[in-house]
């Protein structure tokens, strides 16, 4: 209404609805005619929740997340293929915070929805079926499938898989090349967008039309109101007593921040978690601060803080980002420390900040930091760099660190195998790099949040700086089989790491000069280097964790906090 009152065009981003082979599934579907269904599935995994771990309302964000785009190219399709000017109806409903089924009705033509974050394979279709046939889209490959025909004869009974098996093969190889040498992450964002723009030069109708995006906006408001209710309450916060330490930890939320304040709550310690947003199934935190530490850290967010464990760190992104939210949030909150009067620091680091090793050296946690730190890529460069602001800034402030380098954090709950390790490629099939004998840093995130917990509450204890890996696993083969003990089942094809970092940058380049320019400078070979290193620091403050952890006995809370701060 207002953007009509302003004389505007409005327009979403449902670039589906010009990927081209939803437009040809369009352009034939009058050959199904008339059309009884339209079937959309969405199977989703997830690249930043781990399902396994994640509880419920997590799980329903990721779900609400996801369900426009399956929603809308059904609700564009009832509308196309219904009657025309009339909107889909929403007609049943049932949900969990992991799945949606749906039934809609445009007329006589029907449409189901069904989303699932744990079905799998994933997968992203729209099926259109009639009386004469039926038409899939397929968008995840960008093609569309179908013999067209009723497949009611004999030879269509035998030979429409045959030709729908064909189709898939040729239309996907077809495709990937295609998406390989043109590139584009989102098919059809780039044509819905020429064609919104030329709409407002030339005067004509938005791409998506206010009919459209009510029908869509409606349907979704109606499903999110029920996954939402989906959600059990979340669990009362595990506090123990008032007087007990309070601890803040960076990056809650995440992976290995989310298990640091279990650890804690285990060890009796009330937990302020600081993230962009609040996990609110982890019952382990006490209270959560909303906040994007690159932003600026209130040193009201640490009151009665004892000990900051700083867990938060970009994962992804060029390195504006890891500037920003890697190094920038780290002197941010040194500050905020300061202002706070908070005086004990754990940060967590990485041990692929330390210089490329030479040949069979091992490394203790006297090698110095990398000073080859872009070639090493963004995520090397922003923890080595915010290890410096550590180093050089918080004895100024009078502020107790001990750094903390992790190796590959292995989740042993559902162990995958790490990316200094290989890489999946097909079933169970993975690529080693290197060779099983080839020693590997390592260490479960449990046993790494356990003994950050024991430095926290015995900092003056604990040793400066330690590169944490498992002392019991040495070998690249030792990995692999503790995941086989707990469940993984992989195979393992070994390449030699000097034809992978050759392979990588003979890629990057073509990329780069398809692109028109020259690549940046990265060492692959740097860093997929083997490290060997000195354990016996790491082993001790296992041992001393370990010993500290069991000697806790279990204290049962004796009040419930709740509360979020701004």
């Amino acid at each position: 209404q207002v953007a009509r009152e302003s004389d505007r065009l409005i327009c979403a981003g449902h670039q589906l609805l010009r990927q081209p082979a939803y437009s040809k599934l369009l352009a034939r579907v009058r050959e199904q005619a008339p059309l009884v269904m339209a079937d959309s599935v969405f199977f989703f995994k997830s690249p930043t929740v781990r399902m396994h771990r994640a509880g419920p309302s997590v799980a329903a964000a990721q779900l609400l997340d996801i369900l426009p785009h399956p929603l809308y190219t059904l609700v564009h399709a009832l509308e196309s293929c219904g009657i025309p000017g009339a909107s889909p109806n929403l007609e049943s409903l049932s949900v969990s915070p992991t799945e949606i089924v749906a039934q809609l009705r445009a007329g006589a033509v029907r449409g189901r929805l069904l989303i699932s974050l744990r079905g799998r394979p994933v997968q992203s279709t729209l099926v259109l079926s009639g009386e004469r046939g039926a038409l899939t889209c397929d968008f995840v490959h960008g093609v569309l499938l179908g013999a067209g025909n009723a497949g009611a004869g004999p030879l269509e009974k035998m030979l429409n898989p045959i030709r729908e098996g064909a189709q898939r093969m040729v239309r996907t190889v077809g495709a990937i090349g295609t998406r390989l040498v043109r590139g584009g992450a989102y098919p059809g964002l780039v044509e819905i967008l020429d064609e919104f723009y030329t709409a407002i030069q030339t005067g004509g109708a938005s791409p998506t039309s206010p009919q459209h995006l009510l029908a869509v906006s409606e349907i979704y408001e109606r499903i999110a109101a029920d996954v939402l209710r989906s959600v059990p309450p979340p669990p009362a916060p595990r506090v123990t007593a008032p007087d007990r330490p309070l601890v803040a930890v960076t990056g809650a939320r995440g992976f290995l921040g989310g298990e640091i304040a279990k650890a804690l709550a285990d060890a009796g310690c009330r937990v302020r978690g600081l993230s962009r947003g609040a996990d609110r199934d982890n019952s382990a935190v006490t209270e959560w601060v909303r906040a994007d530490l690159s932003r600026g850290v209130d040193p009201d967010w640490l009151s009665g803080v004892q000990s900051v464990i700083h867990a938060a760190a970009e994962t992804s992104g060029g390195f504006e980002q890891h500037e920003r939210n890697s190094v920038g949030a780290t002197r941010e909150l040194l500050r905020a420390m300061h202002a706070a009067g908070v005086r004990r620091l754990i940060y967590v680091s990485s041990v692929s900040v330390l210089r490329v090793p030479r040949a069979f050296e091992e490394q203790d946690e006297s090698t110095a930091l990398t000073e080859r730190t872009r070639r090493l890529g963004p995520y090397t460069w922003g923890k080595a760099e915010a290890e410096r602001v550590v180093i050089a800034e918080a004895p100024g402030m009078g502020i107790q660190v001990t750094i903390v380098r992790p190796g590959a954090l292995m989740d042993w709950s559902a162990p995958a195998m790490p990316g200094m390790l290989g890489r999946h490629l097909y079933g169970k099939w993975h690529l080693g790099l290197g060779r099983p004998g080839l020693p590997l840093g390592a260490i479960g995130v449990d046993d790494t949040a356990r003994i950050l917990t024991w430095m926290a509450l015995n900092q003056d204890d604990a040793p400066a700086v330690v590169n944490l890996n498992d002392d019991r696993l040495h070998s690249r083969a030792e990995l692999l089989a503790a995941m086989r003990e707990r469940g993984w089942s992989g195979r393992v094809i070994w390449v030699p790491i000097s034809v992978i970092a050759f392979a990588f940058n003979v890629v990057r380049l073509l990329l780069a000069l398809k692109a028109g320019k020259w690549p940046t400078r990265l060492d692959p070979f740097a860093i997929m280097r083997v490290r060997r290193f000195d354990l016996r620091r790491s082993a001790d403050v296992r041992r001393r964790a370990e010993a500290f952890m069991t000697s806790l006995a279990p204290e049962v809370p004796t009040t419930v906090g709740t509360g979020a701060r701004a």
